[in-house]
């Protein structure tokens, strides 16, 4: 099973590995799409439209391979703190 929440847990202090981040994208900005998975699941891919901004206007696919990320409680990549713990 493979588990994507753009949102995340809803919790306001707590990014979480399934978790796009930043929630709202930003066009030309670093996006982070995180998913989470069951060990069964060897890798996972995303597939993601990139739109040219050239003369003629054109598009292309890419398809990009996710790095795994260290698993903590909560599936948190990092502690944020004593407010992200509530």
């Amino acid at each position: 099973m493979i588990r994507h929440r753009p949102f995340g847990s809803g919790h306001p202090y707590s990014i979480d590995t399934e978790q796009r981040r930043p929630i709202d994208p930003v066009p030309g900005e670093p996006l982070r799409l995180g998913v989470r998975a069951t060990p069964d699941v060897e890798s996972v891919e995303v597939e993601v439209e990139v739109e040219v901004t050239d003369a003629a206007g054109s598009r292309r696919t890419e398809r990009l391979p996710l790095a795994r990320a260290t698993r903590t409680s909560r599936g948190q990549t990092i502690d944020g703190g004593h407010l992200a713990s509530a």
